[in-house]
């Protein structure tokens, strides 16, 4: 299962950050590389989802239906 949970969290602290005029370019920053870091993580998870085992299940279910 790939967790979001810290991409979205990433996403919504440089939204409202990116929003914000009077904040100091360094927080701008800090929060687009914390944004980056979350969509590399995102990334290496999807890459790492094994298709093969999901698709034997549903392949194995397929059969059980059939077989009803």
């Amino acid at each position: 299962m790939i967790n979001t949970t810290d991409f979205l969290d990433a996403l919504r602290t440089f939204e409202a950050v990116e929003k914000k005029e009077y904040l100091p370019n360094h927080f701008k920053r800090q929060a687009k590389i914390y944004l980056l870091i979350e969509i590399d993580r995102i990334k290496n998870q999807i890459e790492n989802v094994d298709l093969d085992d999901e698709l034997e299940v549903i392949e194995g279910t397929n059969e059980t239906l059939k077989n009803l």
